[in-house]
């Protein structure tokens, strides 16, 4: 029997939508405590389905059942990558590969702040409670702060710059890179990647699950039991 020390992180709502043309921003959600724990069984479907979630069943399908699961909270965890950060130097290269970086404190705040990325550069700046920016820090000057327009290599520095200052050091607590999965259906590479989440049980006990995808149809469904050592 195989032990594992595994922590649940909490951080991600995906949008991977076919045949939608609505962005959804991502939602961030805190991780909790780490818990230790130990693999008790682990079985590969092939056939039928797993929770809604039908084998041969097309993208949309699959995360229309997904996304219902996670509004009645039986999902805790939805990922595609793990995109967690605390020191904002790990942010540099990585900010072309994405569409959004979210910068809060430990725990989520209204003015936790969202910035839309296309290719690196900033699209956008919006706090969690949904108000636009023009410039983010609103109070400092606007050469210094995070702008609309921002390159890959302007948007980094200012990054670090911005992490040294008292003020401002909080938000850069928890930093969060997401994407929009929307394009994966068409981009072969990301296509390939299995969407992994978690079902919590009694007890502190799980089910972890992969969800394999070929030729943007559900292929097979991989599922792992823990529980609590």
């Amino acid at each position: 029997m195989r032990l594992f020390s595994t922590g649940i992180f909490l951080f991600l709502l995906f949008a991977l939508m076919a045949c939608s043309k609505e962005q959804l921003e991502p939602v961030i959600v805190d991780p909790p405590v780490p818990i230790t724990v130990k693999l008790v069984a682990r079985d590969t479907i092939r056939q039928g389905s797993y929770k809604g979630v039908g084998i041969h069943s097309f993208v949309d399908e699959a995360y229309t059942v997904l996304e219902q699961h996670r509004q009645e909270k039986s999902v805790t965890y939805l990922s595609q990558v793990n995109t967690y950060f605390s020191d904002v130097t790990d942010l540099k290269n990585r900010l072309r590969q994405f569409d959004w970086l979210t910068l809060d404190e430990s725990y989520d705040t209204d003015s936790g702040v969202q910035i839309e990325l296309a290719a690196g550069k900033v699209k956008s700046l919006t706090l969690n409670n949904r108000r636009s920016l023009s410039q983010w820090p609103e109070a400092i000057d606007s050469k210094s702060a995070l702008q609309v327009g921002d390159t890959p290599e302007q948007l980094y520095s200012k990054l670090v710059e911005l992490s040294k200052k008292p003020t401002y050091a909080p938000k850069f607590q928890k930093m969060v890179l997401t994407s929009r999965y929307s394009y994966a259906i068409y981009d072969p590479v990301k296509a390939r990647l299995p969407w992994t989440l978690v079902y919590p049980k009694d007890n502190r006990s799980f089910d972890q699950v992969q969800i394999h995808f070929k030729d943007k149809q559900v292929a097979f469904i991989t599922v792992e039991r823990f529980e609590p050592i």
